[in-house]
């Protein structure tokens, strides 16, 4: 008889166990670290395409500036055949930078330079994600003479937002109503030496 009543206290004990882990009962893990990295970037790319003749631009990216040769538009001074578009796309992951460019005169052999007639132009300073802003950044204002050293191109705002720049590269006779296509213009007149004319120019990002 004592023995039935120790297995039944035994069992009685066991269902409640039991049901204690089915009823209310929570048990949590240890806690696991979750994490992820994004490495800093710093990506900076330069494509030049030619502009096609009905104004559209090429898809194709070329490695030099060639304006073949030059044309003349009546009495005008002579103007390239040909304009270029410079596509700058940087992206510093949130770093603040600036865009500068440098282009010595045109020059043949026996110390003949070219007028300074190559001209660059803004068309358009865009980010490269749509849900960011350009805002407090600093592009050209205009029409510029791409003949200089170290001309500030863009300077980022501090958020550092990264950026797609559209430029347009040509040489150019003068405008038709008189006034100068950008200050410092030099016409190049049809007394220019016969000759190559050339020059290295180059874009930089710095960080800043």
């Amino acid at each position: 008889m004592i023995s039935a009543v120790r297995q039944l206290i035994c069992v009685f004990a066991t269902l409640c166990v039991t049901a204690s882990l089915l009823f209310g009962a929570q048990m949590a893990s240890a806690p696991f670290l979750v994490d992820a990295s994004v490495g800093g970037q710093t990506d900076f790319t330069v494509e030049i395409r030619e502009e096609l003749p009905n104004g559209s631009v090429s898809s194709n990216d070329v490695a030099l500036f060639d304006f073949g040769n030059l044309v003349r538009d009546g009495q005008n001074p002579m103007r390239g055949a040909k304009a270029f578009h410079v596509f700058l796309t940087t992206n510093t992951s949130g770093k603040p930078y600036e865009i500068k460019t440098t282009l010595s005169a045109l020059a043949k052999g026996g110390g003949v330079f070219l007028p300074k007639a190559v001209g660059i132009y803004p068309l358009k300073a865009a980010p490269l994600s749509d849900t960011s802003s350009l805002a407090g950044s600093v592009f050209l204002s205009g029409p510029t003479g791409a003949v200089a050293d170290n001309l500030l191109i863009f300077k980022s705002n501090a958020a550092g937002v990264a950026s797609l720049l559209e430029l347009a590269l040509g040489i150019s006779g003068g405008n038709s109503d008189g006034t100068l296509p950008f200050p410092g213009w030099e016409p190049i007149p049809a007394s220019q030496p016969a000759g190559t004319y050339s020059s290295v120019l180059t874009y930089t990002m710095s960080v800043i």
